[in-house]
């Protein structure tokens, strides 16, 4: 087309200039912007259109190889298109084939599960907003303050010549947008680079080569939403021009979003993402919240690649579920062991006295011993307890009842009635022991004990051997608890009666020897303190024999 000599830079740049714009016509939206405008109407246009994909085709093509260039080259390949390219320009045929070419491409898109979404009428307005607001900030803080028109003086910040400034040029500032595909709701509109492009940009960076079929000086370059964002934004500013005004001289204590987005422009049904991060109402904001999001990130010792270079293999899968069935089996088994009781046991001393109280819990079975029991506790304080009977139960336990109750047997006096015998213990002096005393005083002075009362006529009448006769072939079952201090002390069950003798513990038999008494027992339960669940008694079952011929233990 060009029929003067171009310089080899001149040739660059044009080169550069034609193939940004075969580039812009794969852009569907540019296609749709192009003919809204009429252009594929004008012959001239045509024209150029037909050197640059007919007649270039061959110098252009190798750089039409990526996805959103593809449908250029299919159009170039249909014999209608050659058709056209021979006759007389026929805009109509040329603006429907592109028409349909672009339908064509975002029905390819969406099948491929590439398609773009474009943006809504909600977003456009969203932003729209939100640059107008923050453009009415900036221009708020001129230096101007005052300007001369009219004959009058007025101030700047409520002047037109401000609203002017303004609205002119105010959809570009959408072009510094970039689309942030991790956010799915409005917010994947924003400024700066996508985390995605961040990566690639970090690869290109260490030599990795990246392929993304367009030249890497393009990477950056507004993607398609944001271009279609763009220009329904000067479609929505042109339209709301008058209530935005309205908005300026009169109602900018209003939120713009609610004054314009809401309440004029949107549907009911299209306002959702007006509500979405309510709390970033202004460019400064949204700064300061991608600060520190971004310094946050900085923190992240676990960072993961984008989706782009993911790669999902049969290994990982295997390592995935063998992984997750690991964890739930060490999960469970330390649920359980977190849920079961365990049983520590710790031995303490316990140092301090107090008022504190101990209990000592016991239950013990006398099989042959009658219940002429006194149950004592003293301890190395100097406190007793003699024949304790409260909380402490005492039952008989009758073995054979014919023999309880039956009458003492008669023993043959050896000598005359008026003369007692003293059983072996006479003397010289003394032969005749006519009362239970004298015969235990003969004893005494012999140095023997009287192991059997009962046997001795004269101490037959004495109560304490009624006693032992009338309980023979009985046992006794003692339980109940006692509180003691917790001090060194014991405590014991025995057979007599207890006194309390010059602060010393005395246990009076009666005249009874020791072989008197069979103490063998058997010990149910015995324990200290409270009891628990899980907790052992060591003496509980415990049997104990009195050895023949010492009938005590």
């Amino acid at each position: 087309m060009l029929n003067n000599i171009e310089s080899e830079e001149e040739q660059r740049i044009r080169f550069q200039v034609e193939l940004e714009f075969v580039q812009c016509l794969a852009n569907p939206n540019y296609l749709n912007y192009l003919a809204q405008r009429d252009f594929f109407k004008n012959p001239a246009f045509i024209n150029y259109l037909k050197y640059l994909l007919y007649w270039k085709r061959q110098e252009y093509a190798k750089y039409l190889k990526f996805p959103q260039c593809l449908h250029i080259l299919e159009l170039l390949q249909t014999e209608e298109f050659r058709t056209a390219m021979t006759r007389v320009p026929n805009s109509k045929f040329l603006e429907d084939q592109m028409l349909l070419q672009w339908q064509f491409y975002i029905r390819k898109r969406v099948r491929a599960h590439n398609g773009v979404r474009l943006p809504s009428r909600c977003e456009t307005c969203k932003y729209l907003a939100l640059e107008l607001e923050a453009r009415f900030s900036e221009t708020g803080q001129s230096p101007e303050n005052t300007f001369n028109g009219r004959g009058g003086t007025k101030k700047y910040r409520d002047s037109e010549l401000r609203f002017i400034e303004t609205m002119e040029n105010l959809c570009d500032r959408l072009l510094d947008y970039n689309l942030h595909k991790e956010h799915k709701n409005s917010l994947r509109f924003a400024r700066g680079q996508s985390e995605t492009m961040k990566t690639l940009h970090g690869l290109v960076n260490r030599g990795v080569q990246v392929e993304l079929g367009l030249p890497y000086e393009l990477w950056d370059s507004p993607s398609v939403e944001v271009t279609r964002m763009k220009q329904d934004c000067e479609t929505m500013l042109e339209n709301n021009e008058e209530a935005i005004e309205r908005w300026y001289y009169a109602k900018q204590k209003e939120p713009l979003r609610h004054y314009l987005c809401e309440n004029r422009v949107l549907n009911s049904d299209e306002r959702e993402c007006l509500y979405e991060n309510q709390a970033d109402s202004t460019p400064h904001t949204d700064l300061m919240l991608s600060q520190v999001i971004r310094q946050m990130r900085r923190l992240d010792a676990y960072s993961k690649p984008v989706e782009d270079f993911r790669i999902r293999t049969a290994f990982g899968g295997t390592v995935t579920l063998i992984s997750s069935v690991v964890i739930g089996i060490l999960f469970f088994n330390e649920l359980m062991i977190y849920l079961s009781t365990e049983i520590v046991e710790e031995l303490l001393v316990d140092t301090t006295v107090g008022d504190a109280r101990l209990k000592i819990n016991f239950d013990i079975v006398f099989p042959a011993m009658a219940c002429i029991l006194s149950v004592d506790a003293m301890d190395a304080s100097g406190q007793f307890q003699n024949d304790v009977t409260e909380n402490v139960w005492k039952e008989p336990i009758h073995w054979s009842e014919n023999n309880v109750g039956t009458t003492m047997p008669t023993v043959q006096q050896s000598k005359a009635a008026n003369c007692g015998s003293c059983y072996g213990a006479e003397t010289s002096e003394i032969q005749c022991c006519n009362s239970c005393d004298d015969v235990i005083k003969a004893y005494k002075r012999k140095g023997w004990a009287l192991n059997s009362m009962d046997s001795v006529e004269q101490c037959r009448d004495r109560e304490w051997v009624k006693k032992l006769h009338h309980s023979l072939n009985q046992g006794c079952h003692v339980y109940g608890w006692l509180e003691v201090s917790k001090v060194t002390g014991n405590f014991h069950i025995a057979p007599g009666s207890s006194v309390k003798d010059v602060h010393v513990h005395v246990h009076n038999l009666h005249q009874l020897g020791p072989s008197a008494f069979n103490t063998s027992h058997t010990i149910k339960h015995f324990s200290f303190g409270e009891s628990f669940p899980g907790k052992k008694f060591p003496l509980d079952g415990e049997t104990v024999i009195a050895n023949k011929g010492e009938r005590t233990v």
